[in-house]
C-alpha cells in the first residue's frame, strides 16, 4: 500500500497492488479492497470515476477466462490470445481491462465492442466445423470467422460437415471408409473461388458460399474424395 503524506502532516491512501482496488473518499475509510472471484483488475483505479475512488466492483470476468480473483485471469481455450485495453463505461468510468484478440481454428471469436465481459472462444458443435483461426482487428479472412454479437447465431460461421466425413466439432474432420481429404487444409482449387486466380486455392467456406462443393468426389472443387476418383483434386 502506498501513501502520501499531506502538508497537514496527514496521510492518505494513493495507490495499491495490482488486483486490489483503491478505495481513498473522504467518506469511506481508505482501504485496498481485493478482488474477489470471478472478477479482477489490472489497476487499482479501475472503475474510478473521479479524483477520489468511492467502493465500487472489480472487473467481471468473462465468459472465455477463469478468474480466481485479485488479477489472477486465464484463458478457458487453450491458444486463445488476449491483451489489454481501456474500457469507458456508460458512467465515465474507465478500467483497463483483458479483450479476446484470436481464437485456435474450429472456434469463433464472440466479441461485443462494450461489453467485455462477453468475449469468448466458442468451439463448433457436432456436425460442423472450421479451419479458420479468426482474429483481430478484422481483415478479410478473419472477418469471415468473427462475430460481434454475444448469441447463438455467432454460430453460424461454422461450416456443415462435407458428406462423407464426420465431424465431431472444432476443426475435427474424420473422412470415412472409401473418402478421403485431398488436402489437409480442405482449400478449393481457383476455380471455386469468387475471384479466380490459378495461383490462389480458396478456403472451404468461399466454395460454399458459390455452392461448388460436392458429394462423394463428384466435380473439380471437392474437399473430400471418394475412391476410385482421377481428377486433378482427388486422385
Amino acid at each position: 500500500w502506498e501513501y502520501e503524506v499531506l502538508e497537514t502532516g496527514g496521510v492518505v491512501l494513493v495507490d495499491c497492488p495490482v488486483g486490489y482496488i483503491l478505495v481513498n473518499s473522504s467518506t469511506n475509510q481508505p482501504t485496498c479492497s481485493p478482488c474477489p472471484p470471478t472478477s479482477y483488475s489490472l489497476s487499482p483505479f479501475d472503475n474510478c470515476a473521479g479524483a477520489e475512488c468511492s467502493p465500487r466492483s472489480c472487473t467481471s470476468c468473462p465468459q472465455g477466462a477463469n478468474c480466481q480473483g485479485r488479477s489472477d485471469f486465464e484463458s478457458r481455450v487453450e491458444g486463445a490470445e488476449w491483451e489489454e485495453a481501456f474500457h469507458l463505461r456508460g458512467d465515465g468510468a474507465l478500467a483497463r481491462v483483458n479483450r479476446l484478440v484470436a481464437c485456435p481454428a474450429g472456434f469463433v471469436l464472440v466479441r461485443t465492442e462494450r461489453l467485455p465481459q462477453v468475449d469468448e472462444c466458442v468451439a463448433c458443435p457436432t456436425e460442423t466445423y472450421s479451419l479458420e483461426s479468426p482474429r483481430l482487428p478484422l481483415g478479410l479472412s478473419a472477418s469471415e470467422a468473427v462475430a460481434t454479437g454475444a448469441d447463438a447465431s455467432a454460430l453460424r460461421w461454422c461450416l456443415p460437415c462435407p458428406v462423407g466425413s464426420v465431424c465431431a466439432g472444432g476443426a475435427s474432420v474424420v473422412p470415412i471408409a472409401g473418402f478421403w481429404r485431398h488436402r489437409e487444409d480442405m482449400t478449393c482449387a481457383a476455380a471455386a473461388c469468387d475471384h479466380h486466380d490459378d495461383r490462389e486455392r480458396c478456403k472451404p467456406r468461399q466454395c460454399l458460399q458459390r455452392s461448388t462443393l460436392s458429394i462423394g468426389g463428384v466435380g473439380d472443387e471437392s474437399q473430400v474424395c471418394e475412391g476410385n476418383k482421377t481428377r486433378p483434386d482427388c486422385r
